[in-house]
Parts: C-alpha cells; structure tokens; sequence
C-alpha cells in the first residue's frame, strides 16, 4: 500500500469516529505501519498483516478512547505489545505524556526504535510485567488514565491497573464484543442509578433472563425504575450475576465525622497539624492539610468534596 492509498483509507476510518488527522500524523502512521510489518517478521508482535485491518483494527480502534483523555494527562498502557493503543494515542496528542508497559524485552526494543524513528516526545517504555509495574513506587497512583487492550479479562486487569491512577483517575479497558467471556466463571454485580439500563443489558446478555424493564422517559431520558429487589441470577454461560434496584442516593450512617478524613488517603501526608489526630481540617487554626490545598499539594475538589460529606454527616443525609 503506498502512502496516497494509506491516506485515503485512514481518513475515511478517522472520520468515522470524529478524528482530525493532520499531513505530518498521517506520515508517521504509514511509517508506524512499515516499522511494525518489517518486525513481524522477526519477532511475534501482530497476526494482523494486511494494511487495512492493521489500520482499522490497530490504529483507528487504539484512537477510540480519544475522547475521554483530558488535555495534558499522564497516561499508562499496560501490556502495550505493538504499541496499542499508546503510540496511536502519542501521535494525534502531543500535550500527553505516555508511559507503555510490556513484559517481553524484544517488544520493548520494538517500541524504541518507533519512538525514535517517529520522533515522538514525552513518551518512555517500560520492560516491567504488569504485575509488578504497580508496586513500583515511582509509577503507583500517578497516572490520570490507565488502559489497557486485550490484555486480560476485567478482573485481573483491575488489579493490575487500579493501583496505578490517581485518585479521580480513570481505568480504561478495551474489550472485544464478547461481554459474557467477560462474566464467564466469574460472581458479577450490576449497581447504579434507578433507570440507566442494567436490567435491559442483562437482558441482552443472557436471553433466558426475562427481567422487568420500564420505558425510557420522555422527561428525563431515562428509564423508569422498575427493579425492586436484589436477584441473583445463573447465567447460561457459567457463573452468576446479582441484578439489583437501582439507587437515587447514598447514606453516610456508618462513619462519624472524625472518620472521614481517613478515607482521604491524600490527607496522611500531611499530618502535623497543630491539633494533631483531633484536627478535623475544617476551621482549625495551622492546619497542615488547609495549607497543602493553598499550595496545591491537594487538589482542591477533593477537599471541597471532603467538606460536603462532612456536612452531609452532620446533617444526617447526602443528596445527589
């Protein structure tokens, strides 16, 4: 495939998920490819072979999830292999910086040299099995997005990837269409807000169910709740799943005030307030963690957070 037949057909698929692609992206695209092919037949890196599914299947799929990473974020591919989705994701975002993550030393050497010869910037590779990556103090709850594709099923990938985000950090894995090899041999929980949909998915994941659902609101564009109790349900394809009423908010009942705080794991680096461990970092004079949210050391939504739920404790009731 030559570089105006790529084109054409990248910008065709592009388009499709509302992707702008510049001259100079577009180039290191067909050199990602080139690079990626000639490798192959060295090392074991895709079984993907023919240009258009490397583009559709590896490159246009990798830029999916686009829209859900913020301006300058810091992000981790976990099980990167060939590079997906990270380097896709590196060359229509120059503002992110990117760290990819792969077990095997040969894939790593890979990746190098496609940095190198796409001249990227802010993006370094790490020969760590993914495991192990998030005990590493240096990368643990650092990253503002954490993804992952076709590495593992959605349990394991959680344990792997949940320790590295921050906290209001988001996990993001790509998986195929097979949601019930997702909840094969597994106990699995649907929970949420009243009429989003859980039972209408249920539904669709195993035919037999039969569940009750309402119809969507013209109102409020939502269904109505129609669950009424927790049900926990056999799938055809092994395992269970617990179907449950839906929820419009949460209580606080079981933690007093003085609790809180705890529960913000960012507070217990700053722990020499003047009151001590009777510091309830709300109006106290010389508070360690007020003063570290002045100097941007806490976020300060997560403090603002903090003190709602407070109040909320206090007033017995939390409102959504």
């Amino acid at each position: 495939m030559n570089k105006e037949e790529f084109k054409k057909v990248f910008m065709e698929y592009a388009e499709k998920i509302n992707i702008d692609i510049n001259e100079e992206q577009i180039n290191r695209f067909y050199d990602y490819m080139n690079l990626l092919i000639e490798w192959n037949k060295k090392i074991n890196l895709t079984a993907i072979t023919d240009y258009n599914e490397i583009i559709l299947k590896h490159f246009v799929d990798s830029l999916t999830i686009n829209k859900y990473i913020k301006e300058n974020n810091y992000v981790v591919d976990v099980g990167t292999g060939a590079g997906f989705p990270g380097i896709p994701l590196k060359i229509i975002r120059d503002d992110i910086n990117i760290v990819l993550v792969d077990s095997l030393n040969k894939r790593i050497n890979f990746l190098n040299e496609v940095i190198k010869e796409l001249n990227l910037k802010n993006i370094e590779t790490v020969h760590a099995r993914a495991e192990e990556f998030g005990k590493n103090k240096k990368y643990r709850q650092k990253f503002d997005i954490a993804t992952s594709r076709a590495v593992a099923n959605l349990s394991t990938l959680s344990e792997y990837m949940i320790p590295l985000v921050k906290i209001n950090g988001r996990c993001i894995c790509m998986k195929g269409k097979e949601i019930k090899e997702e909840l094969k041999e597994n106990t699995v929980v649907f929970a949420g807000p009243s009429g989003v949909g859980k039972s209408s998915l249920l539904n669709e994941v195993d035919k037999n169910f039969e569940l009750k659902t309402g119809e969507v609101s013209d109102k409020i564009k939502r269904g109505k709740h129609t669950t009424r109790h927790a049900e926990l349900l056999k799938l055809e394809c092994g395992g269970m799943v617990a179907d449950t009423p839906g929820f419009s908010s949460l209580t606080l009942d079981d933690i007093d005030e003085s609790e809180l705080k705890e529960y913000f794991i960012e507070f217990d680096k700053h722990d020499d307030c003047r009151f001590g461990s009777r510091c309830i970092h709300e109006n106290e004079p010389s508070c360690a963690v007020k003063e570290a949210v002045e100097n941007g050391e806490i976020s300060k939504k997560r403090y603002e957070s903090y003190i709602q739920l407070l109040n909320e404790i206090r007033s017995g009731k939390r409102r959504y």
